[in-house]
């Protein structure tokens, strides 16, 4: 292999290097400090991110056809991280949402053009080390403050990114989980720690390492501990493999450095009461509940690929499929949405990463070496964490893992294809190519900075509607928020399902409907709360005969779905059809025997077909489980 030339290669480098940090920066901070949608991801780091890389992209590929240039570099990760992306496409062919897949291949192309971004253009080796510098001095100020955090919450110099009722028993800083922090510094540590072993001023080193190691265990995240163990075992392996001058110059050091962290996980120990001990012994306990309902994921995603081995159920497809949250295992869930293509083609893409990089330790110089190893303990800690979390489904960890990815292979410049400058060749391709590619990517960003509006406006809807009850006024404001919102993001479906039960609330029939129709094209068996607010809309304007078709079409498509029962049953009970009464409100209770609601409508049919010993058992079942409820009281005493 050829060693990475040391002279400046231009503009476009120094444009990169200096986008690495600021990616950097903006996949753990953001923009604007507000967490806007759930579980705590913030769409405006992920919109910032992807604004940037097709910016740089644009930039890069317009200029390299408007000077004739048609050669890319050649590496072995070309081809695997091509086909991983055609299985994920063909997969999408069986998605139940169509719309999810393609929103999920366009955010994974992206980080593959921010990869390409970095092997095509990053050469000098000033830029990787700004770049882990970088990274380094953002990491360790993340885990100060998830230090601080910990320690008392008027030490939060963050304090402006969390809501006020936050807790922070266990560290998350920016992440605002203590998992995704755990994964990510896992990920980072082998990095400062490389560079503490090899280089002769350790200080800054040493401190991050300490600082990074110490927010790892207040994290108290077994996956992440266990990667970060597995991660630094590989490192100190391949250095004894390839720089064992390393380890022996620095034995004293390293030895030093792990009984010094064996020591400090002890005293926190000690000063957590026995919690981290606790929570390593548990991670041999199989049948600790954590642990059980991981199990049960991945029985899901079994059950899931088996409807679809080849190909997979979709792309991220399959917390609609199984009506779940991320399978916390990524390996289970590229087999269950991409299927044995999939897993085959990630796997071919991994194994031709770790081949490239231990092809490059043997002819680069050492201290590349030294990176060299550091990346691919890094890219090892994110494998370890994959069997247990899913971190190729955030932000921060895809920015890291592709930025890792590009600058390995940077590193052994492991080939470059001639460029063509004779723009004569070219013609007319000379222009329109790069005015196709500056058009496409505005357009692309106009898309992405065009749905993050509409989520802007559902998150502005959602806050308002907790007092849309106080004026006609708010309820009006309110429900603009979620049509502007339902317009900007068509294909987010839980903006859709919501913009439909506000618009039928409102009394807004047509669209409503149409909402509701749409947003059950897009998650397909989802909860059947929609056409219950419709159905009750219809009750209220009185036309009877559509609320009782629009109750008994949800219990066809949601035969488990005991309010429709229940409503069904209050619907015969007012039209004294107290056969068809008796019959839904039996199985309400039924499917939901804990619901005092029921047992009281059910009494009630009792009562008025004169089965009292039915009434005063189904009012004694109620009163067992809301034994304050004046109606049940009345009911009870009625019965006597």
């Amino acid at each position: 292999m050829k060693e990475i030339e040391k002279k400046d290669t231009g503009f476009m480098q120094k444009i990169l290097g200096t986008g690495l940090v600021l990616l950097l920066f903006l996949s753990l901070f953001g923009v604007i400090f507000f967490i806007l949608v759930d579980n705590n991801e913030d769409i405006v780091r992920l919109c910032s991110v992807q604004t940037i890389i097709l910016g740089l992209s644009a930039l890069w590929l317009a200029g390299k056809f408007w000077k004739g240039e048609t050669g890319f570099v050649q590496t072995s990760l070309n081809i695997p991280i091509l086909i991983f992306l055609l299985t994920s496409l063909i997969s999408i062919i069986r998605a139940k949402n169509p719309y999810q897949g393609f929103s999920e291949l366009f955010n994974l192309s992206i980080y593959v053009l921010f990869y390409f971004l970095i092997v095509n253009n990053i050469r000098d080796e000033k830029y990787i080390t700004r770049f882990i510098t970088a990274l380094l001095i953002l990491t360790t100020v993340i885990s100060i403050h998830s230090i601080l955090q910990c320690i008392s919450p008027r030490l939060d110099f963050l304090w402006f990114m969390f809501p006020p009722d936050a807790s922070f028993s266990r560290a998350s800083s920016v992440f605002g989980n203590a998992d995704f922090l755990g994964g990510y510094l896992a990920m980072v540590f082998p990095l400062g720690f490389s560079l503490f072993l090899f280089r002769k001023r350790k200080l800054f080193f040493c401190i991050s390492s300490v600082l990074v190691f110490l927010s790892l265990l207040l994290t108290f995240t077994r996956s992440a501990w266990v990667s970060w163990a597995i991660s630094v075992c590989f490192l100190v392996i391949i250095f004894l493999i390839y720089r064992p001058e390393v380890i022996k110059k620095n034995l004293v050091w390293l030895t030093g450095g792990l009984l010094g962290f064996i020591l400090l996980a002890l005293i926190l120990n000690f000063i957590k009461g026995g919690m981290i001990l606790s929570r390593v012994s548990a991670i041999f306990n199989w049948g600790e509940y954590n642990v059980q309902v991981r199990f049960g994921l991945w029985r899901s995603a079994l059950e899931v690929f088996r409807r679809s081995p080849i190909t997979g159920v979709g792309l991220d497809n399959f917390k609609i499929v199984a009506q779940g949250c991320r399978i916390h295992n990524e390996y289970l869930q590229i087999l269950a949405e991409t299927g044995i293509l999939g897993l085959i083609a990630f796997s071919w893409l991994i194994f031709s990463y770790f081949r490239v990089g231990f092809k490059a330790l043997e002819s680069i110089t050492p201290y590349r070496q030294v990176l060299g190893i550091a990346f691919m303990s890094s890219v090892f800690a994110m494998l370890v964490d994959s069997l247990f979390c899913f971190p190729l489904h955030r932000l921060s960890h895809n920015v890291l893992f592709w930025a890792i990815l590009g600058l390995t292979v940077a590193l052994g410049n492991t080939g470059r294809v001639e460029m063509s400058t004779d723009t004569r060749k070219m013609g007319t391709s000379r222009i329109l190519l790069p005015a196709g590619i500056v058009a496409g990517c505005v357009f692309a960003i106009f898309l992405i900075w065009r749905s993050f509006t509409g989520v802007y406006y559902y998150q502005k809807g959602f806050d308002m509607n907790r007092y849309a009850d106080r004026s006609q006024e708010m309820r009006e404001k309110t429900r603009q928020c979620f049509e502007k919102a339902a317009h900007l993001a068509p294909f987010h479906y839980q903006i859709q399902h919501d913009w439909a039960i506000v618009a039928i609330q409102s009394g807004d029939l047509e669209k409503g409907k149409k909402a509701m129709q749409w947003s059950e094209r897009l998650y397909p068996d989802r909860l059947p709360d929609v056409r219950l607010n419709l159905g009750l809309l219809y009750y209220e304007k009185g036309n009877f005969e559509e609320a009782e078709k629009t109750w008994k079409e949800t219990i066809q498509k949601f035969p488990s779905c005991a309010r429709a029962y229940f409503y069904l049953g209050g619907f015969y009970i007012n039209r004294n059809k107290m056969g068809e009464a008796l019959k839904f409100c039996s199985r309400a209770v039924e499917l939901e025997p804990t619901n005092s609601e029921y047992l009281k409508l059910l009494a009630r049919v009792y009562f008025r077909t004169g089965n009292m010993p039915g009434a005063r058992d189904a009012v004694s079942k109620g009163l067992a489980i809301s034994p304050d409820d004046q109606e049940l009281l009345n009911m009870q005493k009625a019965l006597r």
